[in-house]
């Protein structure tokens, strides 16, 4: 527990936060994290779109069969 309270007080330094957010290290993570996220982002918008057009495409074959057997019961006479 004592090298938590360390590390609490080693980091709470305002001065020391902002050296490390100026570092080239956290720059690079900071950067890959954005990317992965902007790039995680993408995939689940192509892949609800992929999915939208998939449904649009079923609903528009299920409305076009519907069509057709109501037009072919329309051309056949009744007995």
């Amino acid at each position: 527990m004592l090298w938590i309270r360390i590390l609490i007080t080693y980091f709470s330094n305002p001065e020391l936060t902002r050296k490390l957010a100026d570092s080239k290290p956290m720059r690079y993570v900071a950067r890959t994290t954005v990317r992965m996220f902007l790039e995680a982002k993408d995939k689940m918008l192509d892949t609800s779109t992929r999915q939208t057009r998939d449904w649009t495409g079923l609903i528009s074959q299920v409305k076009e069969a519907f069509r057709k057997g109501m037009s072919e019961v329309q051309k056949k006479p009744p007995p």
